[in-house]
């Protein structure tokens, strides 16, 4: 309890200001700089410690009613547990405020999971509800209820179609997955 009050009082907070006062810009500039690249390069190495698989497929033309996106990904322990997310960056040109996708995987030719989901883009004011600070905007959603385990050894295919009433839809720039071990 010592330690609090001394470093909290008033006089040692004044002291310390005062020494801030004797060291050139150029070094508070440098120790800021390194401060946050310490910062950055621990956060990044934190995040992404149990990412077993990504992968994104960019649209480069409307996403057509009849072009499937396919994930291929290979599970080689079938005693560990995954979570899947989909991933989806999308443009304010997208028509809709929400878009259904048919979501589906597979081992070999079996089908082991199938859903629907509904990705709400915009809210009731016409916001975009994704993650982002542009105009391109990322939401995230989970396949399945939560963690799945694979019942097989090899090669799984996730499946996405957009079940939209129109052909050809705009604004959907990429769609992916990213599957991490949960522990």
């Amino acid at each position: 309890m010592m330690f609090f009050k001394k470093f909290s009082s008033p006089l040692f907070i004044h002291n310390v200001l005062n020494r801030f006062k004797y060291l050139s810009v150029n070094k508070i500039i440098f120790f800021s700089i390194a401060l946050l690249l310490f910062l950055a390069i621990w956060s990044l190495q934190s995040c992404n410690n149990n990412v077993y698989h990504i992968e994104i497929i960019e649209i480069k033309k409307p996403w057509h009613k009849d072009t499937t996106l396919s994930f291929q990904f290979f599970i080689e322990d079938t005693t560990k547990v995954y979570l899947i997310k989909s991933i989806l960056h999308y443009t304010s040109e997208y028509p809709f405020a929400n878009l259904y996708v048919k979501r589906e995987i597979f081992f070999e030719d079996n089908r082991e999971y199938a859903d629907t989901a509904n990705y709400v883009l915009f809210d009731e004011m016409g916001k975009m509800t994704g993650k982002g600070f542009s105009y391109t905007k990322v939401l995230e959603n989970t396949i399945g209820k939560g963690p799945l385990r694979f019942g097989n050894i090899g090669y799984y295919y996730v499946d996405f179609n957009h079940l939209m009433r129109i052909d050809s839809l705009p604004g959907i720039e990429k769609v992916g997955i990213v599957i991490k071990e949960v522990k």
